[in-house]
């Protein structure tokens, strides 16, 4: 859920600090109601990775404290999960409140989501 510009900059950050450290990145959106269920091998997300040759999954779910009512234009919270496809392992999970990337009420929302992506590709590139 949230406004698209939301999702592309977090891509933006993410995708351009893993391509930096030289990894290739396929990228496609899975069906929100099922992302996060920690034990379900036979997602959508999970068997499109295993299908399509890759050997690491990152998820990501936006989430808004007052879902179903009006939401700010900034998510509350960006949960993620970064699978190791070929050892059938979740490595990491947890989730980030974007609060803890505002720094100023300067920075535009997509300098905030951007952030976050770079956060993510941060914990990603410790990992691998």
């Amino acid at each position: 859920m949230g406004e698209e510009y939301i999702i592309y900059a977090i891509e933006d950050g993410l995708m351009d600090s893993l391509f930096d450290a030289g990894h290739i990145i396929y990228n496609d959106y899975a069906d929100p109601l099922t992302i996060m269920d920690y034990t379900d091998r036979n997602r959508v997300s999970y068997r499109l990775a295993r299908s399509g040759g890759a050997s690491w999954l990152l998820e990501l779910e936006i989430g808004y404290e007052n879902e179903g009512e009006e939401i700010n234009s900034l998510p509350d919270r960006i949960g993620f999960r970064f699978t190791n496809i070929l050892e059938d392992e979740v490595l990491r999970f947890g989730e980030y409140a974007v609060s803890d990337f505002i720094m100023n009420t300067t920075d535009s929302d997509r300098d905030i989501c951007k952030s976050i992506g770079i956060a993510l590709a941060t914990m990603v590139n410790g990992i691998l």
